[in-house]
């Protein structure tokens, strides 16, 4: 699969310098979800190596709009791979954050009984979230007006998988006084 995926400068290094990179958990702003990825990688992929992973897009990020995204000043660079269907998982973006959100996966009409988690049905909201990797899931929704925004979360990306490289500053906003 052809992706792309955003990453600090010094990834880039790191990765040049150690021929693979891998995700961080250091680097997890929503430690739970991502672990649970990481289980859901190992159950779905027979060669995972249990590192946390690359996220990338199946399309190419428009970078006019990601360098806008920092709040620090810095360097980014947009990397252009390949990457074999055993080494990746695809999900839906916007159910995604449910799972950020420690929220059900659900359609509108189960909504009343998962929003907010009530005591009884607690432990089995998290049972939805495998929804997640189902991208035919938010097109049975009569409200969903999608697309269907593809994720991808990869086992790693080797230096040899790289096509192309492009560098760009961060845009900050100055703030007015």
């Amino acid at each position: 699969m052809h992706l792309w995926t955003l990453q600090p400068l010094g990834r880039l290094k790191d990765l040049k310098r150690d021929g693979i990179l891998y995700g961080s958990e250091t680097h997890a702003d929503y430690p739970e979800p991502y672990a649970w990825l990481v289980k859901q990688m190992r159950q779905r992929l027979q060669t995972f190596s249990g590192n946390y992973p690359i996220w990338a897009w199946p399309q190419r990020p428009d970078l006019r709009r990601e360098r806008w995204s920092y709040s620090e000043p810095g360097q980014s660079v947009l990397i252009e791979f390949e990457a074999e269907p055993e080494t990746y998982l695809e999900s839906e973006y916007g159910l995604w954050h449910n799972i950020l959100n420690d929220c059900a996966v659900c359609l509108e009409h189960e909504f009343d009984y998962w929003h907010p988690p009530k005591e009884a049905n607690r432990e089995g909201y998290k049972d939805t979230w495998v929804k997640v990797f189902d991208l035919t899931y938010p097109l049975q929704a009569q409200g969903w007006f999608g697309p269907v925004e593809v994720q991808v979360t990869v086992d790693g990306l080797r230096k040899d998988q790289i096509r192309k490289v492009t560098g760009f500053a961060h845009a900050i906003r100055k703030k007015k006084s």
